[in-house]
């Protein structure tokens, strides 16, 4: 198993991002990837290493800048500005990275891809003391491990999270 690749799973709307908030809010270590969280009614993805907050989850009308996936459109310049991000990722002085989410524009190529990708395999490779969280729906969760080659991954229910991460 590897000790340092994590996957937080659970359903959707069941508090994952909330508890990597309260997580990165404690300050309990130093960190870098993003989190996903829904901030007065929208989704941003905010970069953990800056406290950047980008625009993720477009409303209503037509969107030159979007991805759209079912009901919901998302911004191509927030998927880029995170694909960037994923470029930098190894050469991060932080302890743990968190990708907050792996979802289903990924498991068909689009969203993060082609860069996520690249970087699990390239920090699989990697022998350092980083943690690395991804969080993965638990719909997506057989597929996402497959897909990734994430079978040595940790998988941890928000319950075992909060209690690895947040009651130590």
């Amino acid at each position: 198993m590897s000790h340092n690749i994590f996957i937080l799973s659970a359903p959707i709307q069941s508090g994952k991002t909330t508890a990597l908030m309260e997580f990165w809010e404690s300050g309990l270590t130093s960190f870098d990837g993003f989190i996903t969280p829904e901030i007065d009614e929208s989704r941003k993805l905010i970069f953990l290493d800056t406290d950047e907050e980008l625009p993720f989850e477009l409303e209503g009308g037509n969107h030159l800048d979007s991805i759209e996936i079912g009901r919901f459109k998302f911004s191509k310049s927030t998927f880029e500005a995170a694909k960037q991000k994923f470029k930098s990722l190894h050469k991060t002085s932080a302890s743990l990275i968190i990708i907050d989410e792996l979802g289903k524009l990924e498991m068909d190529g689009r969203g993060f891809e082609p860069e996520l990708g690249e970087f699990i395999e390239k920090f699989k490779l990697e022998s350092n003391n980083k943690l690395l969280i991804i969080v993965i729906r638990n719909t997506l969760l057989a597929a996402a491990i497959e897909k990734y080659k994430l079978e040595e991954a940790a998988v941890l229910s928000l319950e075992l999270f909060i209690e690895k991460f947040l009651e130590e």
